[in-house]
């Protein structure tokens, strides 16, 4: 089957840095500032540091959808653009191009895999896979038809970056790959630096044919390939207080039975599940009228501070007669530092570019 396989690359570099910067919010399109994300993060170091991370797409078909799009036509396409490391964006590998058919947008070469690396000192360590989802499909949806869209953004913060969950042949499967480039990052017992990301899928529709759901999610919140999560904060947590994922009410009972939820009943049900404060498997059920939808195998998490709270929110929507259900996910990530305190901040620029 062939795949859109979105990749996402986070490539650091230390640098001196005497100002910390202290905004969170800002539209990640190919438009923005190219300082337009930063998070203010705590490194440990002798000196103040600044740690740029420049955000690239692997087989990037970058675009913003601004209104939920059944069809490709309605999406600004611009095929050929990729990071190159250097500050701007240049065309991909041939390998590396869109092409839209008469079956549906398909993306070649999703197998080719460049990382874009800057420049560092010392020279950088080999990188290695911070997190992933593997993959979303979303099934049976038709040539053309875009079931939702995908964001990416600063953790538990609404998401800046849309990309459309693009059909090929009939399957939408994607992944999103963190990777690091590892100077002066290293695995062991130092002092954790957390970072944290989401995503969003939104306005997926929801339907069973023939007792098949339309999507499932596979190897879900997993650290395949990883070696920097086994044994520390965690790798995805579905959720948080300020940014609840969303489902269809009729999968409350469910859900509140299997994880021992809590739920308060209303227009809109609310479903709080305490997580340990040590990391532990768990397994959803979402029960609906139409069925029902177990995801299992991710990790609920928290930030290594007591307990944690994992909730999510039921209400009912639907679009053109067919229910929407709307999952947030947010990840926790953590970097081990082999310096010694000192106040600085990692900063997730994104290049600027032309439309």
């Amino acid at each position: 089957m062939m795949k859109a396989l979105f990749v996402v690359l986070l490539s650091f570099f230390f640098e001196g840095c005497l100002a910390s910067i202290s905004y969170y919010l800002v539209e990640l399109t190919e438009e923005s500032d190219p300082k337009g994300l930063s998070i203010p993060i705590n490194l440990y170091s002798g000196s103040p540091y600044e740690a740029p991370v420049y955000l690239s797409l692997l087989n990037s078909v970058c675009w913003v959808a601004s209104t939920y799009c059944y069809t490709a036509d309605c999406l600004n396409l611009n095929p050929y653009i990729v990071y190159n490391g250097e500050g701007f964006f240049s065309k991909q590998l041939p390998e590396q191009v869109y092409t839209l058919s008469a079956f549906g947008s398909q993306i070649t070469g999703a197998s080719v895999e460049e990382y874009c690396i800057l420049p560092a000192s010392p020279a950088p360590y080999p990188e290695f896979i911070l997190n992933r989802i593997n993959a979303l499909r979303v099934m049976n949806y038709g040539t053309y038809r875009l079931p939702g869209v995908f964001g990416f953004g600063p953790g538990n913060l609404p998401n800046r970056r849309i990309t459309p969950l693009v059909d090929v042949l009939g399957s939408s499967t994607f992944s999103i790959v963190l990777t690091d480039d590892a100077h002066y990052l290293v695995l062991g017992d130092q002092i954790g630096v957390p970072y944290r990301g989401s995503a969003l899928l939104t306005d997926i529709p929801l339907y069973n044919v023939d007792d098949t759901w339309n999507y499932e999610i596979a190897d879900f919140g997993t650290n395949t390939g990883s070696t920097v999560f086994t044994g520390l904060t965690g790798i995805a947590v579905l959720s948080t207080d300020s940014y609840p994922i969303e489902i269809p009410k009729a999968a409350g009972l469910a859900m509140a039975t299997a994880l021992g939820a809590t739920v308060v009943t209303g227009e809109v049900d609310t479903y709080t599940i305490l997580c340990s404060s040590v990391p532990s498997m768990g397994s959803i059920i979402f029960e609906t009228i139409m069925g029902t939808i177990s995801l299992s195998g991710f990790q609920i998490v928290n930030s290594n501070v007591g307990m944690c709270t994992f909730k999510v929110v039921g209400k009912d929507a639907t679009r053109n007669g067919m229910p929407l259900w709307t999952m947030g996910v947010d990840f926790l990530a953590s970097f081990y530092t082999t310096f010694n305190v000192g106040l600085s901040n990692i900063s997730f620029y994104v290049p600027a570019t032309s439309s």
